[in-house]
């Protein structure tokens, strides 16, 4: 009996709520779709997720890539309560401007970023559910607006705008796109050549024995369901190599590699001469990028 109480004693504390209830309940009542403005720094991915930023008082410990001075605008979009700590989920209002890297070009992706302030707090502080407290512990760490327009009128906030577009960022976007075609027109080629290599070297080695067309034929047939119904799936497509044909010491090694061989063969040319039917299909137009006009004097 006294193992059952034990049992059921654990179970209960484990099926307990997260110091949720009217503790939760009352700070979600405050601060879920509030405006925060933070008074510490904070840290994102900007990947769509929520990055970790857990604070002890007012140091901030978070791997992010992105770093954002106090003073940052936010929107609070979730509010959970556990043992010993607060979770606020906030989006950042004012996107970034993030470059990337292609080829000899330098790209600018627009995102948007969301940090999860994981505030830890004393035990007991949550376990009284003593809201004005948790305010208290707090306000170091960020203010809480009920409106935007009250947000930004704060002095803690750092009135940060997304950065702008390089000056010329029109140019060197019609540039990668020509770039782009470019690559994708030479992948395609290159498929196309090593397409033609592979059945000229099928071609050059196709026998009239028996074991061969036998194994070739089976090979056709598996060439035949295999699906190229895109440009991205053509060249996905494997050519195999077919195994070495130099002798062995057993004869019933050789019989294997010839038959796998030539297996392989009628495979790779069912799928070669699709290729170089239908990939010439893939090249894709060129870009044109219209002169400026010329003034005249």
């Amino acid at each position: 009996m006294k193992r059952i109480l034990i049992v059921l004693t654990i179970l209960t504390g484990l099926s307990a709520p997260s110091y949720a209830g009217k503790l939760e309940k009352a700070l979600k009542h405050r601060w879920l779709g509030a405006w925060a403005v933070t008074t510490v720094e904070t840290h994102s991915d900007c990947s769509g997720s929520y990055t970790k930023n857990r604070i002890n008082g007012r140091f901030v410990n978070s791997s992010g890539r992105h770093r954002f001075r106090p003073g940052e605008l936010a929107k609070v979009v979730k509010v959970d309560a556990r043992r010993s700590r607060l979770d606020l989920f906030l989006r950042v209002n004012e996107p970034l401007l993030v470059p990337r890297h292609e080829g000899p070009f330098t790209l600018y992706d627009q995102v948007y970023c969301e940090f999860e302030l994981e505030v830890v707090l004393p035990r007991e502080l949550v376990k009284s559910k003593d809201v004005a407290g948790i305010e208290r512990s707090l306000r170091p760490i960020l203010e809480r607006h009920a409106t935007e327009d009250e947000a930004r009128s704060t002095r803690a906030y750092n009135q940060r705008v997304r950065r702008s577009y390089p000056d010329d960022y029109e140019e060197t976007l019609a540039e990668h796109a020509i770039w782009e075609a470019e690559q994708a027109n030479a992948a395609v080629q290159a498929k196309i050549d090593v397409t033609l290599d592979v059945t000229a070297g099928i071609t050059s080695r196709m026998s009239s024995d028996y074991s061969y067309l036998t194994s070739f034929a089976k090979g056709v047939e598996v060439g035949k369901l295999v699906s190229l119904n895109s440009c991205q799936s053509m060249m996905a497509a494997k050519l195999g190599k077919p195994h070495s044909s130099r002798t062995t010491r057993s004869s019933v090694v050789n019989a294997a590699v010839a038959n796998s061989r030539a297996y392989i063969d009628g495979r790779n040319l069912v799928l070669a001469l699709e290729l170089m039917r239908r990939l010439p299909d893939c090249f894709v137009p060129i870009p044109v990028v219209e002169a400026a006009p010329v003034a005249h004097r």
